[in-house]
């Protein structure tokens, strides 16, 4: 054990000690030899160990109040680089939704163009249609010209 734990223990059997001789009454008859509480008292405020004692409690107090007075700041800080982050999101937020719009609106502004366009052509479909129809007309008469040539000959046999 530590010397002030023993310490302690010692104050705390003296101080058992002299309250036994208060409530027990083992003291002389006479009122001038007579232990009194506050006298008690006095002489336990008088000694070192106490003093010390009360001075290990100030340096406590003490630490746990710069502890506190830390984390405060500490908190205090955090707090603030929260704030700002939050404000950098919300100013990117802002950002984006802006470039959206712009962006919205450019897209939107090409399909109605696009639009127009494509109403102003409506005959437009029509050409590459019946391109596809002449090829495929003109693929199928070569091939019924050479299935006739084909079956021409073998007519004879």
């Amino acid at each position: 054990m530590k010397v002030s734990t023993w310490s302690f223990i010692f104050v705390a059997i003296t101080v058992a000690f002299l309250q036994c001789l208060v409530v027990l009454g083992d003291e002389p008859e006479g009122n001038e030899d007579r232990i009194n509480k506050g006298d008690i008292h006095a002489v336990l405020e008088e000694t070192q160990v106490l003093k010390l004692l009360r001075d290990q409690a100030e340096q406590q107090d003490q630490k746990i109040d710069e502890l506190h007075q830390r984390l405060e700041r500490e908190l205090h800080v955090m707090e603030e680089h929260f704030e700002e982050m939050f404000d950098k999101i919300h100013n990117t937020e802002e950002s984006l939704e802006k470039n959206l719009a712009k962006i919205e609106e450019k897209v939107f502004g090409s399909v109605q163009e696009f639009a127009k366009k494509s109403s102003e052509q409506q005959g437009s479909w029509k050409l590459p249609f019946f391109l596809l129809i002449l090829v495929i007309v003109g693929v199928s008469a070569v091939f019924v010209r050479m299935y006739q040539k084909a079956t021409r000959h073998t007519h004879y046999l």
